[in-house]
């Protein structure tokens, strides 16, 4: 009797330790998540966000991590703080955000062929406000 009430209790630990190592998302934090993409789309300046990954660190701690493209004129921290402002509001407790201008996207092509040019060919996870949705190709 006591070996089962053990194996019993070990149940729930080990589906939350077994959905942290698969790095799954809870239902409904997704669609938080493509709520604070769009948010996160509206931003003075920003041209489009991209890249989107979402995961479980641990059982109470969501990643979230995005890449805005922004314009000449945008200020980076500015951008970064809102974007962070925004994921936090959506209960992502882990935040990262890459900002990159159009100054230096045109910089490191003239260059030559780059790694840029290999990820715009596949436009993997664009997130777009002229879209509004996620489309990965």
């Amino acid at each position: 009797i006591i070996a089962i009430l053990i194996f019993l209790s070990v149940i729930p630990l080990l589906q939350d330790s077994i959905v942290v190592l698969l790095q799954r998302v809870p239902a409904g934090k997704e669609a938080q998540f493509y709520s604070a993409l769009d948010q996160i789309s509206k931003i003075e300046n920003v041209v489009n966000v991209y890249d989107p990954h979402l995961w479980m660190y641990s059982s109470n701690t969501l990643v979230a991590s995005v890449r805005v493209y922004v314009n000449v004129r945008a200020n980076e921290q500015r951008v970064v703080t809102l974007t962070t402002d925004i994921l936090k509001e959506h209960g992502f407790s882990e935040c990262s955000v890459q900002v990159e201008k159009e100054l230096f996207r045109k910089a490191i092509r003239s260059y030559g062929p780059s790694l840029l040019d290999t990820a715009d060919q596949f436009n993997l996870g664009v997130y777009s406000r002229n879209e509004n949705i996620l489309s990965i190709n």
